[in-house]
């Protein structure tokens, strides 16, 4: 090693998190056409449910919960609301971000993926969007197995105008 150079404590140097470029964000009106495929799976599964139960009416929902719950991957999900922004980040351990596509209603943000793994669970995560947000500013990246949205906060108006 030569006298200017140094080794390197790789023991007390903090990596930076894993950042992927920004992952696009699909704006919809109407997200039902983009679940149709989970949605039917689901709907499926909660009709084998019924007929277990020889047609028993009157517990719809609890075969649709039921459903969802075999065939959808749970993941967690913290919403963070700060003074000019709210963040959601999202648990994608193990996905890449071409594994998942964003979906961004007025109200909801959904990210869903494929089957996958011995599971074969699809991925579906919904979302209300925190109030006050601008939808049409969120931004989305993957951040060390995360999946990070950034949604700035419309500014406030004055009740009071100070003009009249």
């Amino acid at each position: 090693m030569k006298g200017s150079e140094k080794m390197l404590d790789t023991g007390t140097i903090r990596m930076k998190p894993s950042i992927e470029p920004e992952l696009s964000i699909r704006r919809v009106t109407d997200i039902s056409d983009e679940l149709r495929d989970i949605l039917g799976d689901v709907e499926q599964r909660s009709f084998v449910l019924l007929e277990r139960r020889d047609g028993e009416c009157g517990r719809d929902l609890a075969d649709w919960l039921a459903a969802e719950a075999e065939l959808v991957y749970e993941t967690p999900v913290t919403v963070a609301d700060l003074a000019d922004r709210s963040e959601i980040r999202i648990g994608l351990e193990g996905r890449s971000s071409q594994e998942v596509s964003l979906f961004l209603t007025d109200q909801r943000l959904v990210v869903r993926g494929k089957k996958r793994g011995w599971s074969h669970k699809w991925l579906l995560v919904r979302v209300d969007l925190p109030a006050g947000v601008d939808p049409a500013t969120a931004r989305a990246a993957m951040e060390s197995g995360e999946l990070l949205v950034i949604l700035i906060k419309k500014e406030k108006k004055d009740d009071y105008d100070s003009s009249k």
